[in-house]
């Protein structure tokens, strides 16, 4: 069995202001260990997904409020696991959120010191 802890990340969950959606984009992309971008419900490049994250908000009349949440599923040092199992888990969970009618922009990120 694996073991994975889910988290928010605090300082880029719950924003409430513009940016908060380049501004999370933009960490997941720019990462330095970054080894992957992907999508449901949106482009992988990111000026794109922005708009059309921005235009998905400005169709539902969700332009106030919590403009994105920033989620973490992380894994023990300890943990015996493959890139390509973490890939699957991180599809898995990107998808929970897609089938509840969100869009969704992940990457995957490796030895992050953040658990990220």
């Amino acid at each position: 069995m694996i073991s994975a802890i889910f988290k928010v990340v605090p300082g880029y969950d719950g924003r409430k202001d513009n940016l908060a959606i380049i501004d999370t984009m933009n960490y997941i992309s720019d990462h330095p260990i970054t080894n992957g971008v992907y999508c449901l419900g949106c482009s992988n490049k990111i000026n794109d997904a922005v708009d059309q994250f921005m235009k998905t908000k400005e169709i539902f009349g969700k332009n106030d409020g919590v403009m994105c949440r920033h989620y973490v599923l992380s894994f023990s040092e300890h943990e015996k696991i493959t890139m390509d199992t973490v890939i699957r888990l991180a599809y898995e969970t990107a998808c929970f959120f897609w089938n509840n009618g969100f869009q969704v922009y992940y990457g995957i990120h490796s030895n992050n010191t953040n658990g990220g």
